[in-house]
C-alpha cells in the first residue's frame, strides 16, 4: 500500500525545502521553514508542501510526535484500525501520554480528516491541560472544546476565524497546522530562503492510496469493496433514498471524511462518494447479480450512467453505483467484488460537487455507492 502524501525525502536545511507552493510572504512561511529545519515535515514531494491540503488524524499524530522529538512509547497502542507502519510509534506515544483516547477503545480513525476543535484538544493535552480565561468564540459550544480553545486563544496560538468565531468543525489545512505548531513551540526564529523550485503537482500533492480494490465498509452482512485501485478520499453523506442503509467504515489507508448535512434527514453515512483516479477502470463493489443499469439524466440536465446490483449475501437489497462511463455488464450478469469491471472510468461531472471542496486541485471525479432496502418507502421526488 502507498500513501503518496507521506513520501519521505531528504532536504537541505536552511531553505523552504525547494517548495514551489510556499511563497516567502505567506502567513505559514516561517512555520513551514521551521518544520523543515526540525525534520517535522519533508513535504508531500521534493518540491511541494501542499499548504492547502487537508490533514488526517494519522498525519497529525506523526507531526505531534516529531515536534516532541519522536519519543518512544512505553506500550503499543490498542487501536485495531492503525495499520500503516509509519503511524504506529506516533499513535502509541499519543495514547501513552493521554493526548488521545481514540474514537473508541479500539479505534483511532487515522484516516479521518482533522478539525480545528480536535487540534485544539490534542495541543492542549500536550501542554498538560493548563487553565486559561474563557475564549470569546460564540461557535464553541461543546464542553470538551472550551478549555483547549480558551488556552489556544490566551497563548496566541489562534485568534479565531473572526473576532467571535473559532470554527471548531472546519477541517485543518497543512498550512494552518504548521502555523499552530510553530506558535505552540514559541515561534522560534528561522531564516527563509526566498528561492524555490516549481511545485511539480500531480500525485505528489494528492494523497493517493493504492488499495487494490480493498474493502472499505460493511452494512449488515455485506462487505463493500473500493471501486478503484487508486483512491484519494471517501466522503460519506446522506442518501436521497429513505431506505438507504448506514455504512460502517472498515480500517483503510484512504482519507475519510463525513460531509456537511444536506438536510435530507437520513443517516450521515448512507452514501459514499469515492474520489478516484480518472484513468482507472471501475470494478464492482459487491458480489451479486446486475438487476438494472444504463444511462439517466442527473439533476435533470447531465448525462450519467448507473448500475444496480442485488448482492448475493443479502437478496432483496440493492447496491447502487453511479457516476461512471462505459457500462460493461448486462442485466442478469454476475459480478464479483473487486474483480468484475463494471465501467470504463468515473464521470467528470460538469459542476462542483460537495466532495470537490475537500480534495486536491484539480479535483478527481468520484463514484457514488449506496446500499438500499427497497422495501422501505421513499418520499416522492421533486421531479424536473
Amino acid at each position: 500500500m502507498v500513501f503518496a502524501a507521506l513520501t519521505m525525502v531528504v532536504q537541505p536545511a536552511g531553505a523552504i525545502a525547494g517548495f514551489g507552493d510556499v511563497a516567502p510572504d505567506r502567513y505559514y512561511t516561517d512555520a513551514v521553514q521551521w518544520m523543515v529545519d526540525n525534520d517535522i515535515t519533508t513535504g508531500t514531494s521534493p518540491s511541494c508542501f501542499s499548504p492547502d491540503g487537508l490533514v488526517t488524524r494519522g498525519q497529525l499524530a506523526a507531526f505531534l510526535w516529531r515536534v516532541e522529538g519522536e519519543p518512544a512509547a512505553p506500550a503499543p497502542h490498542p487501536f485495531d484500525d492503525v495499520i500503516a507502519d509509519w503511524q504506529h510509534d506516533a499513535v502509541s506515544w499519543l495514547a501513552a501520554e493521554g493526548i488521545t483516547v481514540g474514537t473508541s477503545p479500539t479505534t483511532y480513525a487515522p484516516n479521518a480528516l482533522v478539525t480545528r476543535g480536535e487540534v485544539a484538544a490534542m495541543l492542549h493535552r500536550m501542554g498538560g491541560e493548563p487553565d486559561a480565561p474563557l475564549h470569546p468564540f460564540v461557535d464553541v459550544t461543546r464542553t470538551w472544546q472550551d478549555a483547549p480553545v480558551s488556552w489556544m486563544h490566551s497563548q496566541g496560538i489562534t485568534t479565531g476565524t473572526s473576532a467571535t468565531t473559532f470554527s471548531p468543525d472546519l477541517r485543518v489545512t497543512r498550512g494552518q497546522l504548521a502555523t499552530f505548531l510553530h506558535r505552540h513551540e514559541g515561534r522560534p526564529g528561522v531564516v527563509v530562503d526566498p528561492t524555490s523550485a516549481t511545485c511539480d503537482g500531480g500525485d505528489a500533492v494528492r494523497q493517493v492510496s493504492e488499495t487494490a480494490y480493498g474493502p472499505f465498509a460493511t452494512v449488515g452482512p455485506l462487505t463493500l469493496s473500493l471501486p478503484s485501485a487508486r483512491v484519494e478520499m471517501i466522503g460519506f453523506h446522506e442518501s436521497n433514498h429513505d431506505g438507504a442503509q448506514q455504512l460502517e467504515l472498515l480500517p483503510t489507508e484512504v482519507a475519510v471524511t463525513t460531509m456537511a448535512s444536506r438536510g435530507r434527514g437520513n443517516g450521515s453515512h448512507t452514501s459514499a462518494d469515492i474520489v478516484i483516479d480518472p484513468a482507472d477502470e471501475i470494478r464492482s463493489p459487491v458480489t451479486g447479480t446486475v438487476i438494472r443499469g444504463g444511462g439517466y439524466t442527473l439533476y435533470c440536465d447531465h448525462r450519467d450512467e448507473f448500475v444496480v446490483i442485488e448482492p448475493t449475501d443479502r437478496p432483496g437489497w440493492e447496491v447502487k453505483v453511479l457516476h461512471f462511463e462505459g457500462l460493461r455488464p448486462a442485466v442478469g450478469d454476475t459480478v464479483v467484488a473487486g474483480e468484475t469491471v463494471i465501467g470504463d472510468h468515473a464521470t467528470v461531472l460538469p459542476f462542483v460537487s460537495q466532495v470537490d471542496d475537500l480534495t486536491a486541485s484539480p479535483s478527481w471525479p468520484h463514484v457514488h455507492i449506496e446500499v438500499v432496502d427497497p422495501s422501505v418507502p421513499d418520499r416522492p421526488g421533486s421531479g424536473c
